[in-house]
């Protein structure tokens, strides 16, 4: 049985290791929408929803590291593979149970475009000098956004932290920015 918890737990950690590794969360909802609609999901969505891949390698994982440990510390043959199974099963059960709660909470948010954050009020958090980058939180659809921030050509000296800016574009994920007096100038009458 040693083989059999061994083969499980290089699978799964190899396999987690990999999709951490590798970035992204590769939980696409391909076909997860079955008998359901926007408002109820419907037993498609929770059958397939239940099966992903993520969660069998997580019960692969729990019961190869389970069955692996009990049996080099010499626990008997029938007490290792039930307790592998219930670990196993109970990897599986938690990682089902956090996803879908992930899934369902506010804190998932989406990324914000460059062309909603343009013309928002931010506040300096740390100071921009001409030249140098500096950081600015913006409250953006009822939450605080920061970002990496530079001053904007136009703007002719350096502005502290606590102070407030207007964002003019963002570029390659900077933000540049201008004290809201300059900015105002910059619209057309």
């Amino acid at each position: 049985m040693l083989g059999l918890y061994l083969f499980a737990t290089i699978l799964g950690v190899g396999l987690l290791a990999f999709s951490l590794l590798a970035g992204g969360d590769g939980d696409g909802d391909h076909g997860t929408h079955l008998f359901a609609d926007a408002e109820h999901p419907g037993f498609g969505e929770l059958l397939l929803g239940f099966f992903r891949p993520r969660n069998f390698i997580f019960g692969l994982s729990g019961f190869g590291l389970t069955g692996t440990a009990l049996t080099l510390l010499g626990a008997a043959a029938p007490l290792t593979a039930l307790l592998a199974g219930t670990f196993g099963a109970g990897f599986f059960l938690t990682s089902h149970a956090v996803f879908a709660l992930l899934r369902r909470s506010e804190t998932v948010v989406e990324a914000l475009s460059d062309v909603q954050l343009m013309g928002e009020r931010a506040r300096v958090t740390v100071a921009l000098e001409p030249g140098k980058a500096g950081r600015v939180a913006c409250l953006l659809g009822g939450r605080e956004v920061y970002l990496t921030a530079r001053l904007a050509p136009g703007a002719s000296g350096p502005v502290a932290a606590g102070k407030e800016v207007v964002v003019v574009r963002v570029a390659e994920g900077t933000a540049e920015v201008l004290p809201p007096d300059l900015y105002e100038r910059q619209l057309p009458a």
